[in-house]
């Protein structure tokens, strides 16, 4: 303005003699006013805008300083809200730069699709597979940000998928024969040519077919498409074809009755190749699950998969097969041999540390075999044969057990005899753990305890019911048979090894019922039972436990019962030939008395040397039982007692404790030595308890108060007055 101003003064001092002169002075003047009008507004406003900030500063600093006044959870609340809008424009900035690379993307697929159209070798393999994961970033991108751009690299997929996938699958296998895959059974790895540029080759490939597939799931949304398993089929395609050349044609190799031939080859090249695998092929591959953001998984897993499928396709051939010619026993050896196969495919999936989806594929290769159908009327899958040709085997061995002329010996093992186990349970239980180490690689709980309940249990049921079919023949055989005999101690041996057999078993179930696969069974069979206020067993041999305890009962007591008989046959026939009412006759046992209980003693001494201290101290109290309750009634029935009977009869009464066993203690025959007791009494005394027995009005309760006034007690109210009358006569 001052030069504005002084430029005017200039102009008013000043002569003009040109009037052309001083019209551009004028048009200069004004133009410089208006610049200094102009500068002033600009200067106005710029003004404004300051007082305006000014204000805004001043408004942001009493809501900062109100702010710094609130409480803990509005700030809180607040600095939350200003971290969202932080993110949401970050978010912004992200999704525009994902944005352009979607439409970058996009502009590229007609590029892919011209170049699929040309001739191969107007293209390098590398371009189109690097041009192809370039797009793919897009197109993941595009299924979670944008529908229409989803839309778009769709109909792009569904218009190139099938010709890249001949593309690809033609670039991996050039690639893959170029490092010399596969190798050749007892080839090693280091016979591969994998160097820096082969591998780069073979990754690309890899990566590509496999970010197709993984495409496909995303786009195609088929069930039933299986991620990598076109790229796993590429691999394996060349060893599948050599395991049809081997062992699918006419070859001599194809041997239904070899089937560790097969089996053998394919664990050689599952251990050959898949650590190849994992060191130079899952690389790539996972590197195709991150770019589409899935959970990774590596070519591994379904190469394994792949060559276990051939192998379980051939197994279940094979057994169906073998049972529809009614060879059980080539049938058994298949299975034996897929178990064999089964456990070191587990074997190898731990050793390579493969994924857990690897352990699917071990459950699968069962599945493959178990659940195969079969054209059968009564066995509609390979599992039912399975269990059919089982039971068959189980059924022939158990026949062969019980066929043996002594099949309840004992077992030349034995050390021991009380300890004895008969050689027809030592192979029972020989054949129930072949079963059991057979069987505990069925993978699937279900169909273990399936087996279990049709095979297993019915089995032990059978060898259970056959010792209780043969322990009374064969205490019946040791009876009849004679001391000197050379079947006298055999049969008594067999008898007392059942029952020790028995014994042994049921310690044996025990034990079987804590191992790991019987607790998970036993689990599973509560799970599944349809009343659940059922009791619970304990493990899942109880009932078969039980039942080996019943036997042993069952079979004591039938020993015990047989060696009372033969003491209650010696002194009932003296009794009847001699009786006990002769005053002066001699005192001595009768030779035919003592001749047979001699027999009886040495058969319960025999007993006693082949039982366990235990089931002796069983035995022996039962028989005393029995040889006392029966010989106490027959007392009852003599009609007089004189002095010379009771005795005889006290030298009887030691004969038959030892007869039983030496020195068995009173308490074992109450009846008898009470009888004795009261035979014993003076005479004046019998002859008052005579009395108050008489009183008809005495009752249970006053005859034992009466009995033990004199030391007697442990007999019958009926007993004690029968005796005492027969002994007052």
């Amino acid at each position: 303005e001052m030069a504005l101003a002084g430029r005017i003064d200039d102009c008013l001092l000043a002569s003009f003699l040109d009037v052309s002169e001083i019209e551009r002075m004028h048009t200069l003047l004004s133009k410089e006013i208006e610049d200094v009008k102009r500068s002033r507004e600009e200067k106005a406003a710029l003004l404004l805008k300051s007082e305006e900030r000014n204000e805004a500063i001043k408004s942001h600093l009493e809501l900062i300083t109100s702010h710094l006044h609130l409480n803990d959870k509005t700030s809180s609340e607040h600095k939350m809200k200003i971290e969202k809008e932080d993110t949401k424009e970050q978010e912004e900035i992200v999704d525009e730069n994902e944005r352009d690379k979607i439409d970058s993307c996009i502009k590229e697929t007609s590029k892919f699709v011209k170049m699929l159209k040309e001739d191969n070798n107007s293209t390098s393999p590398t371009t189109i597979k690097k041009l192809f994961l370039m797009i793919s970033t897009g197109a993941f991108l595009a299924t979670k940000l944008s529908a229409k751009d989803a839309k778009t690299f769709g109909n792009w997929l569904r218009k190139i998928e099938s010709d890249t996938e001949k593309v690809f699958v033609t670039f991996l296998k050039e690639d893959l024969k170029e490092i010399g895959w596969p190798l050749a059974d007892g080839q090693v790895s280091e016979e591969l040519k994998i160097d820096g540029t082969r591998l780069g080759k073979l990754s690309t490939s890899l990566e590509s077919l496999c970010t197709l597939e993984l495409l496909r799931m995303h786009y195609m949304k088929s069930k039933d498409y299986k991620i990598l398993e076109l790229t796993a089929k590429v691999l394996s395609e060349p060893l599948l074809s050599k395991f049809a050349f081997h062992f699918e044609g006419s070859r001599p190799t194809n041997r239904i009755d070899k089937p560790e031939w097969y089996t053998g080859w394919c664990t050689r090249a599952l251990e050959s190749h898949t650590p190849l695998i994992r060191k130079h092929f899952d690389p790539p591959v996972k590197r195709a699950f991150k770019r589409a953001n899935a959970n990774v998984q590596g070519l591994s897993t379904s190469w394994v998969k792949s060559l276990s499928s051939a192998v379980s396709q051939k197994i279940s051939r094979d057994l169906e097969t073998s049972f529809a010619v009614s060879r059980l026993g080539l049938f058994r050896q298949i299975m034996d041999a897929a178990l064999a196969f089964d456990n070191k495919l587990r074997a190898q999936v731990v050793r390579q540390r493969l994924s857990s989806e690897a352990e699917d594929v071990c459950r699968q290769f069962w599945g493959q075999i178990l659940t195969q159908s079969i054209e059968n009327k009564q066995e509609k899958t390979l599992f039912e044969c399975w269990i059919k040709v089982e039971k068959e085997y189980a059924n022939e061995e158990l026949e062969g057990i019980r066929s043996t002329a002594r099949p309840w010996r004992a077992s030349r093992d034995a050390v021991d005899s009380r300890n004895a186990v008969s050689e027809c349970m030592v192979s029972f239980i020989g054949l129930a753990e072949e079963f059991f180490r057979r069987f505990s690689k069925i993978p699937d709980l279900k169909d273990r305890l399936r087996m279990a309940k049709a095979l297993e249990k019915p089995l032990c049921g059978l060898i259970v019911d056959f010792a209780f079919e043969s322990l009374p023949q064969l205490v019946r055989a040791a009876n009849q048979s004679k001391k000197g005999d050379k079947a006298y101690d055999e049969r008594w041996e067999d008898a007392c090894t059942c029952i020790l057999s028995l014994a042994f078993l049921e310690t044996k179930l025990r034990a079987w019922g804590e191992t790991p696969t019987f607790l998970r069974l036993q689990n599973l069979e509560e799970e599944s039972k349809e009343d659940k206020s059922a009791s619970k067993l304990d493990n899942f041999w109880e009932s078969d436990e039980k039942k080996c305890a019943e036997g042993v009962d069952k079979g004591v007591q039938i020993m015990a019962l047989s060696v009372a008989r033969g003491i209650i046959k010696s002194v009932e026939l003296s009794w009847k030939k001699r009786g006990h009412s002769d005053s002066k006759a001699s005192q001595d046992l009768d030779a035919t008395f003592v001749a047979a209980l001699n027999v009886t003693s040495e058969i319960s001494r025999k007993i006693k040397g082949l039982f366990r201290e235990n089931l002796w101290e069983t035995c022996s109290v039962r028989i005393a039982a029995r040889v006392d309750s029966q010989l106490a009634k027959k007392l009852e029935l003599e009609s007089s007692w004189g002095a010379s009977g009771i005795a005889r009869f006290s030298r009887e009464l030691s004969a038959i404790s030892n007869a039983i066993q030496e020195s068995l203690p009173a308490e074992f025959l109450p009846r008898l030595h009470a009888i004795f007791a009261l035979l014993s009494l003076p005479r004046k005394r019998l002859i008052k308890l005579r009395a108050q027995f008489d009183d008809k009005g005495m009752n249970v309760d006053q005859v034992k108060a009466a009995l033990s006034s004199q030391g007697i007690r442990g007999l019958s109210h009926t007993t004690a007055i029968k005796v005492c009358q027969a002994a007052c006569r």
